[in-house]
């Protein structure tokens, strides 16, 4: 527990330190609407990890922002936005 306090103590000071409007250069990937659908977020990724290499970048190696609502319906609601801070360390 102690891991996922320290996670959510760094997360806090990231998130204060970043402007509330971001420029981001293409390429780049958008996503929204998780509803802490765990699985969907796996998906998502796994296909950004299919297109390392081509012609369209992976997900290290591009810009990505996910858009709110990573919470609340699903049942891995936890689970999403600690795997989404962990991208941030």
């Amino acid at each position: 527990m102690l891991e996922l306090s320290t996670l959510l103590d760094d997360a806090t000071e990231m998130l204060r330190r970043q402007p509330s409007l971001l420029e981001i250069k293409a390429p780049s990937a958008v996503v929204g609407d998780l509803h802490g659908q765990y699985e969907d977020l796996i998906r998502i990724l796994m296909i950004f990890e299919k297109t390392r290499g081509k012609k369209v970048p992976d997900f290290t190696e591009r810009k990505s922002m996910f858009f709110g609502d990573y919470v609340d319906r699903g049942t891995y609601s936890l689970e999403c936005i600690v795997l989404l801070l962990l991208f941030d360390k």
